[in-house]
């Protein structure tokens, strides 16, 4: 199935840029491709959210985007925003119309909002966390999927066909032959 209005969350990890691959094969001609990402504000709220997945309850805050990002959360909306224009030259370069977007907040509260905005999917890795680090870091992907309403495409880092070069290499997006 092709897409026209493509959400693609990016932390800035290599394993996250993995799901770019994918990105070229979803596309629909002339589609919108959206490259998101979201500075953490607060770690520990952020942690207590993804938790609460796991309750009977999960609620949305209306003030997950802060006003005013402070002097640290500045300097890494920067450094976000030169990443996502370095990691679309290659979606570019393959015709894609490509968008990026960095804000400061709760991260699975932001991405909620931001998939509202019209998208027909919203494509993710997941870091497939297990034991401990997925009781303590949780599950952005999931507790993203609980909440949104279009399809939710999730990459498994751990299975990839598809290769991707790190945002800091001068190569491009390739996909690997099967």
């Amino acid at each position: 199935m092709a897409y026209k209005n493509i959400l693609v969350t990016l932390d800035g990890s290599e394993l996250a840029e993995h799901a770019l691959a994918y990105i070229p094969d979803l596309a629909a001609p002339g589609a919108n491709v959206c490259l998101f990402s979201v500075v953490n504000a607060d770690l520990i709220s952020e942690m207590a959210k993804v938790g609460q997945v796991m309750g009977p309850t999960f609620t949305f805050v209306d003030s997950a985007l802060r006003e005013a990002p402070e002097e640290n959360d500045q300097q890494e909306v920067a450094e976000r925003h030169a990443y996502l224009r370095h990691v679309s030259a290659a979606l570019k370069d393959r015709g894609l119309k490509v968008s990026t977007r960095v804000v400061v907040g709760s991260v699975v509260d932001l991405i909620v909002l931001e998939a509202e905005r019209g998208y027909d999917v919203l494509v993710m890795a997941t870091h497939c966390r297990t034991g401990l680090s997925r009781l303590a870091l949780g599950s952005v992907a999931e507790a993203v999927t609980h909440r949104v309403g279009c399809p939710v495409l999730l990459i498994p880092t751990h299975r990839l066909e598809k290769v991707v070069e790190p945002h800091h290499s001068e190569s491009s997006i390739r996909l690997a032959s099967h």
